[in-house]
């Protein structure tokens, strides 16, 4: 690969990632990877299946933050010869591709790719380990957890239930992919006690609101940059909704000439992108994180368009809630 300057390298290999030269730079080409990693592990499971032995080591040599790097650091071995490295390798993006199935959350695929991860002593390992010790574990690592049951992978679960807060009715849908032991029993009986009491937590962002009475309560809002071309140069969507597991998302794109320039995406438990380095927040912090994001990018906010199951002048104090004054 021909000498770049740094920013031209980094583009070149995000290109080739699929198939790159054994001669590639391993430092750039790993820090290429990680950022694919962390951004999605979905696209780093289909992208970056075979990288050069040398890419693959200085990965996993790193220390690891993010759960799926942890995971992939206990799954495999660097300092195994390279026809073997890429052996473990492969098994182990196998694993990771298992992990993010597209499927439905309830769907029989979904269920059965997690019960064979379960099975699987060797990787079930590593998601014990990414799931104690890596930040932003996923609700699938906690699924082929709470599917083995045992009391080694509970205690590696256990963690994630404290404190409640936003993942509270995340933790209650683990139970459909959920091995029949006592202590799961126990432990789901206890989540759906701590649910009664708190309502589920789009209805507190309802009582935010000042909506305390809606059981059922979901909203979708655009929240956009004023604009003299018609063209909002950043575009914010938030949704808020009871019905579903992943409650809260929020998604933010930065466009430029036509073409979108940047982006933050992140649910309620986790961040899925963020080039722009906005950072995520809880639901109850959003109109906050709409000023932060409003300086930091410098733009004003236009009055945002909302979607909702409630009419009239509650739409209205969902309005004022987003961009209060």
């Amino acid at each position: 690969m021909s000498r770049k300057s740094g920013s031209a390298l980094r583009a070149q290999i995000h290109e080739q990632i699929r198939k790159l030269p054994a001669e590639v730079d391993p430092v750039v080409a790993a820090d290429v990877a990680l950022e694919i990693l962390v951004d999605s592990a979905w696209l780093f499971s289909r992208d970056c299946k075979r990288l050069p032995p040398t890419v693959m080591r200085e990965l996993l040599r790193r220390r690891p933050k993010d759960a799926t790097h942890v995971y992939l650091t206990l799954a495999v071995d660097p300092d195994e010869p390279d026809a073997a490295l890429a052996k473990s390798w492969a098994r182990a993006i196998q694993g990771l591709a298992d992990l993010e199935i597209i499927n439905s959350w309830h769907s029989p695929q979904k269920r059965a790719k997690f019960a064979a991860l379960a099975d699987n002593e060797h990787l079930l390992h590593a998601i014990r380990g990414a799931s104690a010790n890596g930040d932003n574990v996923s609700n699938n690592m906690l699924a082929v957890l709470v599917a083995d049951g045992s009391d080694e992978s509970i205690d590696a679960l256990v963690p994630h239930l404290e404190p409640i807060g936003d993942r509270l009715d995340a933790m209650r849908m683990l139970r459909v992919h959920a091995k029949t032991t006592p202590r799961l029993t126990t432990m789901f009986a206890q989540l759906d006690r701590e649910a009664e009491q708190a309502g589920s937590p789009a209805q507190r962002i309802a009582r935010l609101v000042g909506l305390p009475n809606e059981k059922l309560f979901w909203f979708k809002a655009s929240v956009n940059s004023t604009s003299l071309d018609g063209i909002p140069a950043v575009q914010v969507h938030v949704i808020v909704d009871s019905r579903r597991a992943a409650w809260f998302e929020v998604s933010v794109a930065k466009i430029a000439r036509g073409t979108i320039a940047g982006y933050t995406s992140f649910t309620h438990d986790q961040v899925h992108g963020d080039p722009l380095g906005l950072g995520r927040c809880d639901a109850g912090d959003l109109p906050a994180w709409l000023v932060k994001v409003a300086k930091r990018l410098r733009v004003a906010w236009d009055t945002p368009l909302i979607s909702s199951s409630v009419r009239g002048t509650k739409r209205t104090q969902i309005s004022e809630w987003l961009l209060p004054g």
